[in-house]
């Protein structure tokens, strides 16, 4: 059996959070899917961009350890990404609209909320590269970036 390097296994856990939502859509309507669809629709062109640096990131990485450390810092550096592109996207509003009023007060739970799904995601993806590690279908060896 062919093993997986650890560097592959984090560049391909990013499109989880855009392959989940569309895979849950034959279950039909449900919470889980309702919320996973809303935070791609508040959070996706965020998330693009965020995804993109993530990957460029992990090939500058040489050690797995060091990956680990970047997938459990994910959801806190997502924020800072999202917060500009609500930002941008509310002066882009307001050109449209100048009665357009507030907006910063989504913020803070835009992201707690980014935390929450963000943190969820990651566990997930954490325990399955701990599986994975466990039944040697990836290798901790690091292939060059």
């Amino acid at each position: 059996m062919a093993e997986m390097k650890a560097r592959s296994f984090f560049r391909g856990s990013l499109v989880l959070p855009i392959l989940l939502p569309l895979a849950l859509l034959p279950f039909g309507a449900n919470v889980v899917l309702a919320i996973l669809s809303l935070s791609l629709g508040f959070g996706g062109i965020a998330y693009l961009i965020f995804a993109v640096l993530i990957f460029v990131r992990l090939g500058q990485l040489s050690t797995a350890k060091s990956m680990e450390r970047l997938l459990f810092k994910a959801p806190l550096l997502f924020i800072p990404i999202q917060a500009a592109t609500w930002i941008l996207w509310f002066y882009i509003q307001k050109f449209s609209n100048p009665d357009l009023a507030g907006g910063w007060e989504a913020i803070p739970a835009f992201g707690f909320y980014g935390l929450l799904i963000g943190y969820t995601y990651v566990t997930f993806v954490y325990l399955f590269y701990v599986l994975l590690l466990k039944v040697c279908v990836i290798c901790e060896q690091v292939d060059a970036p």
